[in-house]
């Protein structure tokens, strides 16, 4: 069983067609920095892989259709460089998880549509694009909570450096307790260096930050970063004790709401991954795959196969929990554990 399981995720899978991007080619540019491979089982983060390596900052529109940039020369040189990343890359077909290319494992861990909002025209027509019943649901989440907030929705935008110096102690405060941190520990950073370099670029308008707050209280925030006018959701989270508002349904209906009015930037970008709110609100998808080149070696090759192993026993595992109808009980209850834990550590630290 071990066998074929681990079999069926080293084959291509499904076709998917995305978007013809097959005459786009820009010059990529590549960032010498820290990589991390986290390493799940479910939700829960094991630990991380961390090499030196080169990352492709190009965005997914700026790449060819299956045909990744060329790795820079530095990385074939330069011994101390494990591993190169195209991140988004988009792919007509499913890649195989593992091949082996000019001296480097080709290593493909996550497979994905991204979406993406089209900002042309106006808000209006682009509410168009929902079933009625889903544009029924979503103004009646966004009406209900203006009712709960006396009759306005406190929605505010944050863009330049003093402005973004107002959005860091809120967002801060607010991600904490949100899933994202809790839970998936990918909330919003809280380095010096992290807001330093925030605050620079937004000095260049290249940050876009939205709060929307309930009784004077911020309850969701989206932080985005700004790039020929792609906008890029990089953080976002929602203050689960309002979870019955949908105050992230909210915000990001008067985000767009807002980008549609401005008529300045050409998309909003969900980035990776997929979730129900990214296909409800996205107009377009493009199928890709995020590709590690790891140097040739047995180290690498040991640490990419352990990867993999923990990777397909997960996704192995979350299907025979649904297959019996205990998974989302045992997620609630991880969930649970992990904020009691939480909780705990929080309490530790202040006595």
């Amino acid at each position: 069983m071990a066998f074929r399981m681990f079999s069926r995720h080293f084959a291509a899978s499904s076709l998917t067609v995305s978007p013809d991007l097959s005459n786009v080619r820009t010059p990529m540019g590549w960032h010498l920095i820290p990589v991390g491979l986290n390493c799940r089982l479910g939700e829960s983060l094991l630990f991380t892989i961390r090499r030196l390596g080169f990352v492709c900052t190009a965005h997914f529109s700026d790449l060819s259709l299956d045909d990744p940039p060329a790795l820079p020369v530095e990385a074939t040189v330069r011994e101390t460089v494990d591993v190169c990343v195209v991140r988004s890359q988009p792919v007509s077909n499913a890649l195989p998880r593992f091949s082996r290319t000019d001296g480097w494992i080709r290593y493909v861990p996550h497979q994905y549509n991204r979406y993406f909002v089209e900002l042309a025209g106006t808000f209006e027509n682009y509410l168009k694009h929902f079933s009625g019943k889903l544009r029924n649901t979503i103004k009646r989440h966004v009406r209900r909570f203006c009712e709960v907030s006396d009759g306005k929705i406190d929605f505010r935008q944050y863009a330049t450096a003093e402005e973004l110096d107002k959005f860091r102690p809120l967002a801060i405060e607010l991600s904490a307790r949100t899933y994202q941190t809790r839970v998936l520990g990918c909330g919003l950073p809280t380095t010096t260096d992290f807001w330093r370099r925030a605050r620079e670029a937004a000095e260049r308008g290249e940050i876009r930050a939205y709060l929307l707050f309930l009784a004077e209280r911020p309850v969701a925030f989206i932080y985005c970063v700004v790039e020929r006018g792609i906008i890029e959701q990089r953080y976002l989270g929602f203050d689960p004790d309002c979870r019955d508002h949908a105050p992230g349904v909210v915000l990001l209906y008067c985000t767009l709401q807002s980008l549609f009015a401005a008529g300045v930037d050409r998309i909003f970008d969900f980035t990776e991954g997929e979730n129900l709110q990214k296909q409800q609100f996205g107009t377009k998808h493009v199928y890709c795959a995020d590709i590690y080149f790891f140097r040739n070696g047995l180290a690498n090759a040991a640490l990419v196969g352990l990867h993999c192993v923990i990777d397909v026993f997960s996704d192995w595992l979350g299907r025979r929990l649904e297959a019996l109808g205990i998974k989302g009980a045992v997620k609630h209850l991880v969930r649970a554990l992990r904020r009691h834990g939480s909780s705990r550590s929080t309490l530790s630290d202040r006595m």
